[in-house]
């Protein structure tokens, strides 16, 4: 009887259809891609392996169709629960049923509650999709590909689960090198969701790392890109310390870091930024970079070069002439000095103070001299002043040599993929030293992390050439 059964369902398939899972007699489960040959079956799985079964091993074939239905069928019994949409998702992988899986663990992304053990199991799943975001021969690849593969998957469009795939793929490589081109990509990539990716695998892979993830929140052109920024560190819990390293950028003299600084204290929710906003609060209103900051010059020039003269050479009784050639030059040359840069300061302590509404929860009103009064009239104002000793207090002392620094350096903000720096670093003999904050008056400067080397430089052919 179980013989004709198995006859009937192979007679249904004709030459070369995809049944997706076979199941044998010996307990196998193969599923991809079924092809008769004569009383055999031709399998070649998911997984590139092929395997021929006689006829009369196979215990059941289901379809592709049927396959979805059974997928439907359990989606629609479990309900939103994170865990269940991650166990369809295993499943759908298993099937083959590749969108059906991202489809669910979409729905598990967004429900899973961050540190519960149903967050770590689907975060260990998304580590093992690699082979689902890029070819495997990227996966072999030595870290600066591998990396730049990776990363390069990022776009606009890609799902929550694609993203946090990508991140936990990149957060779990070991080949050495991987932090160090995180922080180029993280800098450098020209699509902010490319550096999102590359940030969040940062924070994941070592606490070291953190600090230069913060500093996106202020020198990262993109706004998506900030949020991010202090997305991560709101959710690794330890904001206060984000707060005090972040605070220099509030007495920046460009005022756009200023107010981005401004901004992320916002983002970050943390009411031990009041502080620092109340006291810097008078430097909101201060002008741009000053006079003579910058300085830059243009040359048109137009060269013509004539016979000048001629020299008479005598060799073996012939005279020649050997001319003597020269160039004219024309044009013009304007040479450019910045006379001043103002800025409206509405637009500075418009960040201020919203950033300061947001914390507290009331209006601490336009006058920035009046917020020292708006903050001792705060009910947890004593409180905050004692963590804020007590952090201060527990801070290791400065390096020998290292004293308070009264006006800072500007920074400039840069360009993603433009090779020049967009956090105050620069490039020194081929190694790249990333910038850092000036410090608040009377403490000590942010450290500087250990420097990184840029990518190796690739040869490009142009089509058609050798």
């Amino acid at each position: 009887m179980r013989t004709l059964l198995t006859a009937a369902l192979l007679g249904c398939l004709a030459p070369g259809t995809s049944a997706d899972e076979v199941r044998l007699a010996d307990g196998r489960v193969l599923v991809g891609a079924v092809r008769e040959d004569g009383d055999k079956l031709r399998i070649r799985t998911l997984d590139g392996e092929n395997f021929v079964v006689d006829r009369s091993e196979v215990l059941r074939i289901r379809s592709d169709d049927e396959l979805r239905t059974e997928i439907d069928r359990l989606a629609a019994l479990s309900g939103n629960a994170p865990h269940a949409q991650l166990e369809i998702a295993r499943l759908a992988r298993r099937y083959g049923l590749e969108q059906e899986m991202w489809q669910h663990l979409d729905l598990a992304v967004a429900e899973a509650e961050p540190g519960s053990s149903t967050a770590r199991r689907l975060d260990a799943f998304l580590g093992g999709l690699g082979a689902h975001l890029v070819p495997e021969h990227r996966l072999r690849a030595e870290a600066e590909r591998k990396v730049r593969a990776l990363v390069d998957r990022a776009r606009d469009e890609s799902s929550l689960a694609k993203s946090a795939a990508l991140v936990a793929v990149l957060a779990g490589l070991q080949d050495d090198g991987v932090d160090q081109e995180l922080r180029i990509r993280a800098r450098t990539a020209l699509r902010a969701p490319q550096r999102i990716v590359a940030l969040r695998a940062l924070a994941r892979r070592s606490d070291a790392q953190k600090p230069f993830v913060w500093r996106a929140a202020i020198i990262d052109p993109d706004a998506a890109v900030r949020r991010a920024s202090m997305e991560v560190a709101r959710t690794d819990g330890d904001t206060a310390a984000v707060v005090d390293y972040l605070a220099p950028g509030l007495i920046q003299p460009h005022a756009d870091f200023r107010m981005r600084t401004a901004e992320a204290f916002e983002a970050l929710g943390d009411r031990a930024a009041i502080l620092p906003l109340v006291a810097a609060g008078t430097v909101a209103t201060a002008a741009s970079p000053t006079a003579g900051a910058t300085r830059a010059h243009v040359a048109f020039i137009d060269q013509q070069s004539y016979v000048r003269d001629f020299d008479v050479e005598i060799a073996s009784g012939a005279f020649i002439a050997d001319p003597k050639i020269d160039v004219v030059q024309s044009g013009v040359v304007l040479d450019v000095n910045v006379a001043s840069v103002t800025h409206s300061p509405a637009r500075a302590i418009g960040a201020f103070r919203r950033a300061l509404a947001s914390l507290a929860g009331t209006d601490p009103g336009a006058d920035p001299v009046a917020w020292d009064a708006w903050r001792d009239g705060l009910a947890d104002a004593p409180l905050l002043q004692a963590e804020a000793e007590a952090r201060r207090a527990a801070r290791p002392a400065p390096p020998a040599g290292v004293g308070p620094i009264a006006a800072p350096p500007p920074l400039r903000p840069g360009r993603p993929g433009s090779g020049s720096s967009n956090d105050g670093g620069r490039w020194i003999g081929g190694t790249y030293l990333p910038g850092t904050l000036a410090p608040f008056p009377g403490t000590a400067p942010s450290p500087i992390p250990a420097p990184i080397q840029p990518p190796a430089p690739r040869r490009v052919v142009a089509p058609g050439r050798f």
